[in-house]
């Protein structure tokens, strides 16, 4: 009721500048004076009513509308009348900006996109407009490993099987005990194997260092490449990130009855077919029913779009 009567009062104030104007002519005010005064009226209308993600959602509205001829979504009013929390599961994942146009457009109920912490942050260069955006959308920052990489010293020299279903990496002038720990991440640099990863489940000396079963499966040349293919190669070490800051604001935002977007693809790609999901999106359901009890539970819904 109270938030009824402040929307009749904003209301208000856009025929408060309409007749301010109007009166102070009447009474013989000058032009300037009372368009002046009808002004400050409306702006005082326009900062109660008006956000920044409002702004840019408009915006992006409109370059959707000039871009494309005809927008087409199916059962997109059956999630507009749901109030409840809703956790979006966004694939095939085609373009990083138009998808989530799209989506604002589909959605009459404010979306927050998962987005790339290093994206969100100003840098005093061309970057920063995407930053404005993303905070203006109120996205949540998520630290990617990658993002963080540094150069590993030395070179992969050879990676070879185990028994137990593991794999010896090899390094020739590496520090894998000064440069890395359990659970980070080596990936390939250059070469024919350029893409392909594998995390580290013990660190034996500088030289040798154990990777987890799959290690160096696939690269962004070979899908089909496998560990045999890796000599010499230069690296990448990607640290192993604490997201529970990220976990947190997702689980909050739930149990605020919010809406979460995410590409559980992990990336966006051109292909025709989905590339392998991540868990991610299972963790933050799971996590956030956890934490908030048969509460959010019972409202929480997962969505495919």
């Amino acid at each position: 009721h109270k938030m009824q009567i402040s929307s009749l009062r904003r209301g208000y104030l856009l025929w408060a500048a309409a007749g301010t104007s109007a009166t102070l002519s009447v009474y013989d005010f000058g032009p300037i004076f009372s368009t002046f005064c009808g002004s400050v009226v409306a702006a005082i209308w326009i900062v109660s009513n008006v956000t920044t993600r409002m702004l840019i959602v408009s915006f992006l509205n409109a370059c959707v509308d000039i871009f494309f001829r005809q927008v087409g979504i199916a059962g997109a009013h059956k999630l507009n009348i749901s109030d409840g929390p809703l956790l979006l599961a966004i694939a095939p994942h085609a373009n990083q900006f138009i998808d989530p146009m799209i989506l604002l457009k589909t959605f009459e109920r404010p979306v927050g996109f998962l987005c790339a912490a290093k994206s969100m942050r100003y840098k005093r260069g061309p970057s920063d407009i995407i930053a404005f955006f993303a905070n203006g959308l109120d996205c949540v920052p998520v630290e990617r490993p990658q993002d963080i990489a540094k150069v590993g010293p030395g070179a992969i020299a050879k990676v070879a099987p185990r028994g137990d279903g593991t794999f010896a990496v090899h390094g020739a002038g590496t520090a894998f005990t000064q440069t890395c720990k359990a659970g980070d991440q080596l990936l390939i640099a250059a070469g024919p194997c350029k893409g392909a990863s594998a995390k580290l489940v013990e660190i034996t000396s500088d030289g040798l260092a154990i990777a987890a079963k799959n290690a160096f499966s696939g690269s962004d040349a070979d899908p089909e490449s496998s560990p045999n293919d890796v000599a010499e190669a230069p690296y990448k070490m990607l640290p192993k990130v604490d997201q529970h800051d990220t976990y947190t604001a997702i689980y909050d935002r739930l149990d605020a009855n919010g809406i979460v977007g995410i590409f559980p693809e992990g990336g966006s790609h051109d292909r025709a077919s989905l590339l392998p999901l991540k868990a991610g999106i299972a963790v933050m359901a799971l996590g956030a029913c956890q934490r908030h009890g048969e509460a959010l539970r019972s409202r929480l819904r997962v969505v495919a779009v």
